[in-house]
């Protein structure tokens, strides 16, 4: 909770840090959906994902503040605001960019 805090103040000062480096987008978003499967499902939702197979997607950034601040959040608040019905988690390579999105 402390480095919470810390990171919340750090992030409203502008002097976060961030810790570049390669990881596998396509395993973040696959995991996270699977942490977030039984929230969905304890609300009545049906929470799907469409990856490509064969296709990589590594990226370059700061893995953990993506999970946190992108992934996790952006999946949670579909599944908080999305009343009924499915949702749908993706990837794609979209002109040499990889696009993430949450669909409900």
């Amino acid at each position: 909770m402390v480095q919470q805090v810390l990171k919340g103040s750090n992030i409203r000062m502008g002097t976060v840090e961030y810790d570049k480096k390669p990881f596998d987008l396509k395993a973040m978003v696959l995991e996270t959906a699977k942490d977030l499967k039984s929230a969905a499902e304890a609300k009545g939702l049906t929470l799907k994902t469409g990856i490509s197979e064969g296709v990589e997607y590594t990226i370059v950034g700061d893995g953990e503040q993506i999970k946190d601040h992108v992934v996790k959040n952006l999946i949670d608040n579909s599944i908080q605001y999305t009343p009924k019905g499915a949702l749908t988690v993706g990837l794609r390579k979209l002109g040499g960019k990889v696009l993430f999105s949450v669909k409900d």
